[in-house]
């Protein structure tokens, strides 16, 4: 796991010791530089595979082509093993080395023989090429200037390049932020940073740049089997994908919440040998929705070292802290928690397996429970958002009103119900009309059923622009690799070909997985509702005080004053005032929007580490 920064043109070179000092988080180990002609990469390396051998960058027999790679390849034994018998020759045991022989071997089509997370950038006599993993779990970031096109890990990076411009935003990505908690790929919220595309590789060379997207999810054949047969595959996958994630010479453990999917991870990692695990668990004690007491459950139980991160509160210092440690603008309370298990992580490990994905892929939002319910009744009318309040909506299954894409708009994570939305200020669109217009960008493909859309929009959507940044963000801040063993390729593949009868059965979500979890751990653990780790934000409120609070809300440069009407606003300011609950995560995301143009519009790119460490 490390930090990379890559760039192309004339002056290549230019800050990127700067750029690399800007993450030194996310390696502290050690530090490269290689410069070619045109081209220059750099790396902090965090050390897990080949501690004392597999610095980066890495090259070829006759360095002609260079590379630096954040993330891991899982399967570079077999990969190795395959080159070797070729006549490659490698000089170290790293990961990574696999990927300068694979680009001798077979060209651009190196890409498709990997199979891990990874963002890399690959430097070769015929150009330089750019690639993100095929579920974006390792971020990379892009900018071009009038100096050249640069690439890094981090937006933090890329703002101590030559050319690049001060911290912006505009309206319609703050109005992007408000909609989906997150501004979608591929842009950021700052005018000139993007994000690379997930599953896309980019060759920049003397002839220009051409970009490819090398892998996207589309529909395999159906699962042909019965319900055990599928039940007893997702263990079989899951503990061979589980193995390799646990490949590491650093200490490896889970983030255990006492949800099914970190506890299946931890049963399955606990079979593992010589591979000693630790769990780790965040507390928030007296809260009801506290789960530790099931995270005690599943260690005592696989007889497994268990600590404990009692959070016993969460003031202003620690959500200013996550607006600078996630870069972007993203609303997820989850981010302080996840901050503050890293830390004290970091203690005990330098690896550890989290459960994110599993809710896409096993099918575990209650959304999906909700829609299967709709489409066997045939019968959807009254969950169209959009609908007129009165009218002949009576939509049946087969209509033009099932396949609209607002009715996917039911299933989203918008903040509040879009009927109650404030509206935007002229001329952004309204709330219906951007919703429908990402709804079409991620979902417009053949041969897909509303269940299909329904998970490709988590997944391409809210789990790749809010979850993966959390876990990334947050967990190399503390110099902590997260892996998410639920989002290998060949598992997400998979899971689309079950059956939704299978996933969802007998009104319980990730039936298939339940059914795993039942055969490695107590039926309490594997049989109960779960919720996801829920943060308290009254009790973040309460931490800023009344008149702080409302200071910020109501600042005459406060960001949402770029996107909304005042008066809705105030009226839902007085509302949640007078104690509508309803709005606590509106509230909070205006909360959220300020700390972050505190952080990075007025500040701007002055702090080089997250959190001040």
């Amino acid at each position: 796991m490390c930090g990379i920064v890559g760039a192309v043109g004339p002056r290549a070179g230019e800050g990127l010791r700067n750029a690399l000092l800007a993450i030194r988080h996310r390696g502290p180990d050690s530090e490269g530089i290689v410069e070619g002609k045109g081209w220059a990469m750099g790396i902090r390396r965090l050390a897990i595979i080949d501690v004392a051998g597999g610095d980066q960058p890495i090259s070829n027999e006759d360095q002609s082509i260079w590379v630096v790679c954040n993330g891991e390849i899982y399967n570079h034994a077999s990969l190795r093993s395959d080159l070797t018998a070729r006549g490659h020759t490698f000089k170290t045991k790293s990961d990574v080395e696999v990927i300068v022989h694979l680009f001798e071997e077979y060209g651009e089509k190196f890409i498709d023989h990997l199979q891990g997370m990874f963002a890399l950038f690959l430097a070769t006599p015929t150009g330089c090429y750019v690639a993100r993993d095929r579920l974006g779990i390792k971020p990379l970031y892009q900018m071009q200037t009038t100096e050249g096109i640069y690439f890094a890990s981090e937006i933090r990076a890329l703002l101590k390049l030559p050319g690049a411009p001060c911290p912006a935003t505009d309206p319609s990505r703050v109005a992007d932020y408000f909609l989906f908690r997150y501004v979608p790929e591929p842009r950021t919220a700052f005018v000139g940073i993007d994000r690379f595309p997930a599953g896309q590789i980019t060759r920049l060379s003397a002839e220009g740049v051409t970009s490819r997207k090398y892998w996207q999810l589309q529909r395999p054949s159906p699962f042909v089997g019965s319900f055990e047969d599928a039940v007893a595959e997702c263990e079989e996958r899951l503990q061979r994908i589980v193995s390799m994630h646990l490949m590491s010479e650093r200490p490896v453990g889970v983030f255990l919440s006492g949800g099914l999917d970190s506890s299946v991870l931890s049963a399955l990692a606990a079979r593992q040998t010589p591979h000693p695990i630790v769990l780790l668990t965040a507390s928030f004690p007296g809260d009801d929705l506290d789960e530790s007491s099931y995270a005690h459950d599943v260690a005592k139980h696989l007889d497994v070292e268990h600590h404990v991160i009692r959070i016993d509160s969460l003031g202003l210092d620690e959500w200013y802290r996550a607006v600078d440690v996630v870069e972007d603008l993203v609303a997820d309370p989850a981010l302080v928690p996840f901050i503050a298990l890293s830390r004290r992580a970091r203690e005990n490990l330098t690896v550890a397996l989290v459960g994110e994905g599993s809710d896409e892929t096993n099918l575990g939002y209650p959304g999906f429970l909700t829609l299967q319910t709709l489409l066997g009744r045939r019968r959807v009318s009254r969950y169209i958002p959009f609908a007129p309040r009165s009218g002949p909506w009576s939509y049946r299954l087969g209509l033009p009103g099932m396949d609209d894409p607002a009715f996917l708009a039911r299933f989203t994570n918008v903040a509040i119900p879009v009927d109650d939305y404030p509206p935007f200020l002229d001329p952004l669109p309204s709330a219906a009309e951007r919703i429908r217009e990402e709804v079409i960008r991620i979902t417009s493909r053949d041969h897909q059923s509303l269940m299909e859309k329904n998970r490709l929009f988590r997944i391409e959507g809210w789990m790749k622009d809010d979850l993966l940044i959390k876990v990334d963000k947050t967990t190399m801040a503390a110099s902590i690799e997260a892996r998410v063993p639920f989002l290998d390729h060949t598992y997400v593949e998979w899971s689309f070909s079950i059956p939704d009868e299978y996933a969802l059965r007998g009104g319980k979500t990730k039936a298939v997985l339940r059914a795993v979890a039942s055969k490695l751990l107590p039926e309490r653990i594997a049989a109960r509702t779960q919720h996801g780790l829920v943060v308290p934000l009254q009790g973040f409120f309460a931490s800023i005080g009344r008149d702080k609070l409302w200071h910020m809300l109501r600042n005459p440069e406060a960001l949402w004053r770029s996107v909304f009407k005042e008066k809705p606003i105030w009226d839902i300011l007085d509302r949640y005032e007078n104690g509508d609950s309803s709005l606590t995560f509106f509230i909070y995301q205006m909360v959220n929007a300020e700390l972050w143009r505190e952080r990075w519009l007025l500040r701007s790119a002055s702090s080089t580490t997250p959190g001040g460490a």
